[in-house]
């Protein structure tokens, strides 16, 4: 317990929640210009499994009429597939390495030190961590999150279907643990304990599957 109360201090006066919602932030965008870059890579290279599974996903993730408008902009979209393949993932990209170096920044604050690395050096770091780490992490939610629809795309049904149903979930938290451990790993100043780090992604992990349920829960009522 008082573990959790220093915790929960450290995070009240490093202004942890303002590093959170920058971080939110830079998350949604992640995948709202992933979304458009995978419909113009479907496009790109005639990948009709993949422009499958982005429409399928846009469905289940957002049930009812917003789904619907995603699956719109995803087969009227394909038209300029080169433009939405660069812009999409690029943006996602630059994205995604924000997110990263906001990541290294909270940990920063949270150790009490007020002074960033050199930029060069800390946006570097940072996009090394988006296309490893922050790619597998992405992977690992896509497969937890909307392995159906991968399975869909790919048309698999009978035994291939229930044994990805099965599969996908120790994978899916497999690659994002071994994600989030990186993470830690490199962001946190200094070498991080084994014990602490075990315990960081483990409480990470639990707390993205009980938020993701719940979101999943939230969906399923309010389908409009």
């Amino acid at each position: 317990m008082s573990t959790i109360v220093g915790a929960a201090r450290r995070l009240s006066e490093a202004d942890g929640t303002s590093h959170v919602r920058a971080l939110a932030y830079q998350s949604a965008f992640v995948l709202m210009s992933g979304f458009v870059g995978l419909v113009g890579l479907a496009s790109l290279l005639d990948w009709e499994q993949l422009r499958t599974i982005v429409q399928e996903m846009a469905l289940r993730v957002t049930p009812g009429s917003s789904g619907r408008l995603l699956q719109e902009a995803a087969r009227q979209g394909s038209g300029g597939g080169a433009t939405a393949a660069v812009t999409g993932l690029g943006a996602a990209l630059v994205s995604g390495t924000l997110a990263m170096a906001q990541i290294e920044r909270s940990a920063h604050r949270l150790h009490d030190i007020s002074v960033d690395p050199p930029a060069v050096r800390r946006y570097g770091r940072a996009l090394v961590l988006a296309v490893t780490a922050g790619l597998a992490l992405v992977t690992g939610g896509v497969m937890i999150g909307g392995g159906r629809s991968i399975a869909t795309g790919f048309g698999w049904q009978g035994s291939a279907a229930t044994v990805w149903e099965v599969a996908r979930w120790p994978i899916g938290f497999a690659l994002a643990g071994a994600a989030i451990a990186v993470i830690f790993r490199v962001v946190s100043p200094g070498r991080p304990p084994a014990f602490d780090l075990g315990a960081g992604v483990l409480t990470s992990l639990l707390m993205w599957a009980v938020f993701t349920a719940l979101l999943g829960a939230y969906l399923a009522v309010s389908a409009d």
